[in-house]
């Protein structure tokens, strides 16, 4: 297990004498958390205005460098501690968020605003950084793009600290959190998950929050069980509280009783001894009951992240995310620094196979030398992204192509394209690595003796209807759900609103996966999906069904979903759906409840 070791917390504690209070919600995170409830301080701190004589404006903005250098430190350190420990097994959603939050404190809008407040209204430096705090919180909100209002909170993220360093006052409430703490909060932003330490705490509560926010993906990926939209706080939370929280459920209990306390410690023990288990029998192959082999492979967001994956008994890496050499910097890696990078991942693989996607820059990824370039679009997840950008700049690809195939050298490589929404793209990738490929063996450069493998992301429904077009030009595909969920359906899977319309396993998206199943079959190619709907227990068996047999989820998740594999029939599933409807929501719902009865899914998953 990834958390500390609250084993004496689990004991049944002495319990206040307080009714027992049950609120139902959603679950962002399972697992079962039990400890002492603790109500996270996430208010802003306190500030006086006072107007700087005209002297003394020089010391004022100085002062405010140094709040900023020191706010520039703290985020810095906690980055540095996001890439190496072992609690941020999905460092991706952490390391983008504080990376983002480096550049507004480096060089941007904001530090300017406040700047020119000091110098032109002799602001105080903490009224110049909430005016502007405020004024800028205001803009984002009236945005229609929900995905650019959300870039509210980090202005509010980052214009807390400040005020913290201007006025000394520490976050205490973190600090003080007691071991095998559960936080309880109106709001648990990310950038309150980035500056806990995760090895203390067992569970999280949080009033705001979706499945596919980055809160919810932050709480699954560092094991901590969390719930959220529970619709209040509870309303019988004292000191001496204690609190459970069914993250699988989405229920919070407060103040439990003796006889609940005791039940919910047997289950946790039960999913404690599966997970050792399956960590215990991590490197069994990962056979179904009626002998189909389903590769579980990894994701890599960060070289911190490849120890993990060694040591999840996965059966390669099913993506490495390139985009984070570019992030938190104003220059960007040439291809001799982006070489030095991958060739390290694919030596360490140890010949495992290797699936390198390059670089998914724009919609929430944002790289501040690209930025100064090409700008932010109206609407950056609709805008110049992922191969599209890479494409309108042809020596960045080459760059990154340079470097992946001198990586390739060392191991086995596939390339992966995002994005994809035309053959021509492919066309003009597969262009672009035979030629550098050329190129590179005139100057006498170590190159693999073939080409590697060649595939597309699909993730835009214009891909999934020229399918059998892109499977004649491709040598694999990857299934990116949670952007092609997002783009069919129109919804924002980090917007709580759209939580209802978020449906990953709507009648449409059931479909398009078939259309993609059908031309990777066509085609003789394989097919993969990437993302955390292949480590939803609840929907695995459905992929496995309709014929996919390569997943790629985070590292921490693979022993488990290996397990399960193991524990599959396919024959039943394929039963299930052949005598299911897909047509309907109604009736795909019947099939994943048919499916979870046939695998007995609450004996094998907790």
């Amino acid at each position: 297990m990834t958390q500390a070791d609250f084993s004496s917390i689990y004991k049944t504690p002495d319990l206040p004498n307080h009714p027992e209070e049950i609120l139902h919600g959603i679950g962002l995170s399972s697992g079962i958390a039990m400890g002492p409830a603790f109500m996270l301080d996430s208010v802003s701190p306190e500030v006086n205005e006072y107007k700087i004589i005209k002297k003394n404006l020089k010391l004022e903005i100085e002062r405010f460098e140094k709040a900023r250098e020191r706010s520039y430190n703290q985020i810095a350190q906690l980055l540095s501690k996001a890439e190496i420990t072992s609690s941020s097994n999905d460092s991706e959603e952490i390391t983008l968020l504080l990376e983002a939050h480096l550049g507004m404190l480096y060089s941007s809008r904001f530090v300017r605003g406040v700047r020119k407040r000091i110098e032109e209204n002799r602001l105080n430096a903490e009224a110049a950084v909430r005016y502007e705090m405020e004024d800028m919180e205001r803009v984002f909100a009236e945005l229609d793009d929900s995905y650019i209002a959300s870039r509210g909170q980090d202005v509010s993220d980052v214009g807390k600290r400040l005020l913290r360093n201007l006025t000394d006052q520490k976050y205490t409430a973190i600090k003080n959190i007691p071991d095998g703490g559960i936080l309880l909060s109106e709001e648990i932003t990310p950038m309150d998950l980035a500056s806990l330490p995760s090895n203390r705490i067992a569970g999280l509560m949080s009033l705001v929050g979706t499945r596919q926010g980055h809160t919810g993906i932050m709480a699954r990926s560092m094991g901590i069980p969390a719930v959220s939209s529970t619709g209040s706080m509870p309303k019988h939370v004292h000191s001496n509280s204690y609190v459970i929280i069914d993250g699988a459920k989405g229920i919070l209990i407060v103040n439990p009783t003796e006889e609940t306390w005791k039940k919910y410690r047997r289950q946790k023990e039960i999913v404690e001894i599966e997970h050792d288990q399956a960590t215990r029998q991590k490197d069994f192959p990962a056979y179904t009951k009626d002998k189909v082999e389903v590769l579980v492979q990894a994701n890599l967001t960060h070289f911190s992240d490849m120890d993990r994956i060694l040591k999840s008994g996965a059966s390669g890496i099913g993506l490495v995310r390139t985009e984070f050499m570019f992030m938190g910097r104003e220059d960007l890696p040439d291809a001799r620094e982006q070489f030095a990078k991958l060739k390290a991942v694919v030596k360490a693989s140890k010949k495992l196979p290797v699936t390198i996607r390059t670089m998914d820059i724009g919609g929430d990824k944002m790289a501040p030398a690209l930025n100064k370039r090409f700008g932010i679009g109206p609407n950056p997840a609709l805008g110049l992204r992922a191969i599209r950008l890479s494409l309108s700049a042809p020596e960045l690809l080459e760059a990154q192509m340079e470097a992946i195939l001198r990586a390739a050298v060392y191991g086995n490589v596939d390339i992966l394209v995002p994005m994809v929404s035309s053959v021509d793209e492919i066309k003009q990738v597969r262009a672009v690595m035979e030629s550098t490929l050329k190129d590179l063996r005139k100057k006498n450069v170590k190159v693999p003796s073939k080409l590697p493998k060649l595939g597309a992301m699909i993730e835009i429904p214009a891909a999934i209807f020229i399918a059998d077009e892109l499977a004649k030009e491709c040598d694999f595909f990857s299934l990116g759900t949670n952007d092609l969920v997002q783009y069919t359906l129109a919804a924002d899977r980090g917007d709580e609103a759209m939580g209802q319309f978020y449906n990953p396993v709507h009648p449409a998206i059931l479909k398009m996966i078939k259309i993609c199943v059908d031309a990777c079959d066509k085609a003789n190619i394989p097919l993969s999906v990437c993302g955390e709907l292949a480590g939803d227990p609840t929907i695995l068996p459905l992929f496995i069904a309709m014929g996919i047999r390569k997943i790629a989820v985070q590292p921490l998740t693979v022993p488990d979903v290996k397990k399960w594999v193991r524990t599959m029939n396919v024959g039943d599933f394929k039963q299930c759906l052949e005598q299911g409807d897909v047509t309907t929501q109604e009736g795909i719902d019947k099939l994943i409840t048919a499916m979870s009865r046939c695998w007995d899914i609450d004996k094998v998953v907790h």
